[in-house]
């Protein structure tokens, strides 16, 4: 009965297979069996094997020795109970280092799946950014393609009055390209720009994701120039900003696209980025400083630049580029 209202070693800790209480009263007592002596009644007892060990020659079974009783193990008060709380106690603190460490593991996993969540929410948010951006894009070509065509019907229309519908066919234009490479081949053909920019930095651009839509809209920007400086030979009052406001550039290239000039700190810390070659008629130094640029894209860290000066009311007369490429050293990008 005393035994059932045990402080620690309880009815249900007994039965419990995860307990391991049952295993320390066990240990106790093989131990207690084993060192201490046998009460003298259970000294004549022979189990089967030891009887036969302890026959004589003739059969009979020898006696027993006369063993003095060996003196009683004495344990401390409160020994076994004591060695189990201790056990229990280690098992616990393991329990607890576990618990501590998963713990642990648990905080960095919700700590990395919050970053990874948050990249990829900014991830996401650049893509639409950028959807938008080109959405917008497409509406200015296909509002300045309409105005195209509806100034090329009233043209056609005035040459047929006047009898001349053969300077009405033209030959199938080229599409727009789809490499830097391809700009490249093209320049020729854009009488009033000058290019004297790094060819290859422009073509590390073919390599990008965005590279094919680079290429088109930057043949646009150069092409947009182009119209600018011949229409500045025909009279154009203003610059290439002025232009693009104008009704006379047919919104060819939209003039939030366009920065003439780069901030103070821009130029005071990494102006020498912006050093191009250019004819030694311009500059002796075969080398001119360029902040005017067109912007080619303005989601990611590429976002190409296209820099050029305005010649047409100079020497050459001319748009000269000195740079296509990836987007120059500013306070944003450093």
């Amino acid at each position: 009965k005393d035994a059932s209202r045990h402080r620690f070693v309880t009815a249900a800790r007994m039965c419990d297979a995860e307990d391991r209480t049952w295993f320390g009263m066990v240990r106790a007592v093989q131990r207690l069996s084993t060192e201490a002596p046998l009460p003298r009644p259970l000294r004549a007892v022979l189990f089967p094997d030891e009887a036969t060990r302890r026959r004589g020659t003739d059969g009979k079974a020898t006696a027993a020795p006369d063993v003095p009783d060996a003196p009683a193990l004495l344990l401390p008060p409160g020994a076994d109970e004591a060695s189990t709380l201790r056990r229990e106690n280690a098992r616990l603190r393991a329990d607890l280092d576990r618990a501590r460490e998963e713990l642990r593991q648990a905080q960095l996993d919700a700590d990395l799946s919050a970053r990874s969540t948050a990249a990829l929410e900014e991830q996401r948010d650049l893509a639409v950014a950028q959807a938008e951006e080109d959405m917008e894009t497409a509406l200015r070509a296909m509002d300045g393609e309409e105005a195209a065509k509806a100034e090329v019907y009233v043209l056609r229309e005035r040459l047929c009055e006047e009898g001349r519908y053969e300077e009405t066919v033209v030959k199938e234009a080229a599409g727009a390209p789809e490499s830097f490479r391809t700009v490249w081949e093209r320049l020729d053909s854009l009488d009033s720009v000058l290019v004297t920019a790094d060819a290859q930095r422009a073509l590390e651009l073919d390599d990008a994701q965005r590279g094919h839509i680079w290429a088109a809209k930057a043949w646009k920007g150069l092409r947009a120039l182009n119209a600018y400086a011949r229409a500045a030979k025909d009279g154009f009052k203003g610059g290439f900003y002025q232009y693009c406001s104008s009704q006379q550039s047919g919104g060819e290239w939209p003039r939030k696209q366009v920065a003439l000039v780069e901030s103070e700190t821009t130029m005071n810390r990494w102006g020498e980025e912006r050093i191009f070659p250019v004819p030694e008629t311009v500059d002796a130094s075969g080398m001119a400083e360029m902040q005017s640029h067109l912007k080619i894209d303005s989601k990611g860290s590429t976002s190409p630049r296209v820099y050029f000066l305005d010649d047409t009311k100079g020497i050459t007369g001319r748009v000269i580029v000195g740079y296509i490429g990836a987007h120059l050293t500013n306070t944003r990008t450093n």
